[in-house]
């Protein structure tokens, strides 16, 4: 009588060795197509508020203020800072009851606006900023924002007269971008939503061009001023997402010259700047 021939140790010992290479291989590429839809998401997400802003420049004729109702400088803290453009593109980003919920007479975390404040909107949160960050975290009031509106383009606290499109009081019209749409920062990512949350005029929704990006992406290990604003960055490897302001959405490397990603967020320097540059 025949008998079967069983697998040996050392071919078994092979067949998981090849078994253990092909999953060595596949492993990554799962998460470059994970990567890449985070970053494709990210990119419609800034897409839209884009186009909320948008909307709103075509109906009051200029972008709306970067930060309202603000102390005598805006600060980084809980209480008592201002109200965010994020407020005034609601209606736009098809959140009108959230936005009626509102009562621009107080800041955003006072009580009265605790509904708004404590509200998560999924278009102004980058899914590699929420995977990235603790359950805890991610889901704890107040909602938070991984966009944020360029009001300068160096590091100096917000004020009235910034050279981005975005700032204390501001009120650009289209004609005040001297440098065109299509060459001026309007909005990009932030590598750790602001604890403030989305609502508050301060950092967490504001930043400057005044920092490389690879120096800002380990943001938030280290204790900084209350009057500290910061720049831009993202969790997504090697650059961080941006609109601009005729609405193009761009992704701009970490190698990036500094000199250049400064520039791109004065609107009007007079500078002209290559569409390859800020690649």
């Amino acid at each position: 009588m025949r008998r079967e021939r069983a697998f040996t140790i050392i071919e078994l010992l092979a067949v998981l060795g090849i078994i253990a290479v092909l999953v060595a291989f596949l492993i990554p590429s799962i998460a470059r197509t994970r990567e890449r839809a985070r970053q494709i998401q990210c990119s419609n997400n800034l897409k839209q508020i884009a186009l909320s802003l948008q909307n709103y420049m075509n109906t009051y004729e200029s972008l709306p203020p970067g930060a309202m109702n603000p102390l005598s400088e805006i600060v980084d803290r809980p209480q008592g800072d201002p109200l965010s453009w994020t407020i005034q593109i609601l209606p736009y980003l098809e959140q009108s009851m959230l936005a009626g919920s509102l009562n621009d007479t107080y800041g955003p975390h006072h009580f009265v606006n605790r509904t708004v404040i404590d509200s998560h909107v999924n278009t102004l949160m980058c899914p590699a900023a929420s995977f990235n960050l603790e359950h805890s975290v991610r889901n704890q009031s107040p909602g938070r924002s991984a966009y944020a509106g360029c009001h300068h383009d160096v590091e100096a606290p917000i004020g009235k007269n910034d050279h981005g499109v975005l700032y204390l009081e501001s009120s650009v019209r289209a004609a005040q971008v001297g440098d065109g749409m299509s060459q001026t920062f309007f909005l990009g990512e932030i590598p750790l939503p602001g604890e403030a949350g989305w609502a508050s005029g301060t950092r967490a929704t504001l930043r400057n061009t005044g920092h490389p990006l690879e120096q800002i992406i380990q943001e938030g290990k280290a204790e900084v001023p209350s009057t500290f604003v910061g720049g831009f960055g993202s969790r997504h490897l090697g650059g961080a997402t941006f609109s601009f302001g005729d609405g193009s959405v761009r992704f701009v490397h970490v190698t990036v010259d500094p000199e250049v990603l400064r520039r791109l967020g004065n609107r009007d320097d007079g500078e002209i700047i290559d569409d390859e540059a800020s690649y």
